[in-house]
């Protein structure tokens, strides 16, 4: 076990030594100018010396207990200044030093930023950095906080793939092939003109649109690709006689005379045989005259007594 030399003089109770008070006190010559021989008290000495081996016994105690080293009175100072600083960082290292240990530090902490905290000004940083991407997507751009950055990127060849791109798979199964796609629903294309002579889709709308331009109608009127046909109802007159004429106007003019025909309604009109109709010599671009018959091999004793309705087309250009 480590011991020390340096011990306590003139430490016992009732010691003859000075009190604190004398020997602080101001008139104490001796303790300001030192002991003159013949003069000094033997209370005065043992009162300084006290002092002074407490000091040294304390520095001496404090070697040996932190450093386990003896702290030996051999008349020399090195080896006991070495282990006297040993002792020092012993204690500096067993310690954990608080802010308020060190002089000011509270003080200067509080004047410095925050971790969170922002800068009242900053300037661009003094070494540029380069930010750079890769993996799927690659580019770089060089940054010194002095302003906002862009940066160009390029996808890597085949680095993207059916697979890696999320709900795609999903989208294609949902579209028609192009070769011979079949749909469902009401798909629709765009509507071509009727002038389109083409292999593009045609729409109900074009064909609603090429039917318009080649077939029109109006009452009585059919044109199909200006081929006229034309229809209506009429009523011949009672002539009295075995025939009856009767001239109808066409609900628009033909380019040439058209072909025509009455057909009677009813066969009543005369007591004998059947009406029978027959267009004269007299049809024309714009009109046509029908002329009704007592039936042959009726004879023409029968009269047409009661007027005729008929309906009656012409069809022509």
């Amino acid at each position: 076990m480590a011991t020390s030399d340096f011990l306590t003089f003139s430490a016992a109770a009732g010691a003859n030594v000075l009190t604190q008070s004398a020997y602080a006190d101001a008139g104490n010559t001796d303790r300001a100018t030192g002991y003159v021989t013949g003069t000094a008290s033997s209370q005065a000495v043992n009162k300084t010396l006290r002092q002074a081996s407490i000091i040294s016994a304390m520095v001496a105690q404090l070697i040996v207990d932190q450093t386990g080293q003896d702290a030996v009175d051999d008349g020399t100072i090195a080896t006991l200044e070495t282990n006297f600083t040993n002792a020092i960082l012993a204690i500096a290292g067993n310690r954990i030093i608080q802010i308020s240990d060190v002089v000011n530090l509270t003080a200067i902490l509080a004047s410095k930023l925050g971790v969170s905290d922002n800068a009242a000004s900053a300037s661009k940083l003094q070494t540029a950095r380069q930010i750079a991407l890769a993996g799927l997507v690659s580019g770089s751009a060089n940054f010194d906080g002095s302003g906002n950055i862009s940066i160009s990127t390029v996808i890597a060849d085949a680095a993207l793939s059916i697979a890696k791109t999320s709900g795609l798979q999903s989208a294609l199964n949902a579209k028609a092939s192009l070769s011979s796609p079949a749909f469902s629903g009401s798909p629709t294309a765009p509507t071509q003109s009727t002038a389109d002579n083409s292999s593009s889709l045609a729409t109900t709308a074009f064909a609603r649109a090429l039917f318009n331009s080649l077939v029109s109608a109006s009452p009585g009127v059919i044109r199909v690709l200006g081929f006229k046909i034309q229809y209506g109802k009429d009523t011949c007159p009672a002539s009295g006689a075995y025939q009856a004429l009767r001239s109808v106007t066409w609900h628009e003019a033909f380019q040439s005379s058209p072909y025509s025909m009455a057909i009677a309604v009813t066969n009543s009109q005369a007591p004998k045989g059947p009406v029978v109709a027959y267009v004269n010599s007299n049809e024309t671009t714009t009109s046509g005259t029908f002329a009704f018959d007592i039936a042959e091999g009726s004879g023409q004793s029968g009269i047409i007594s009661s007027p005729i309705p008929f309906n009656w087309f012409a069809i022509g250009y």
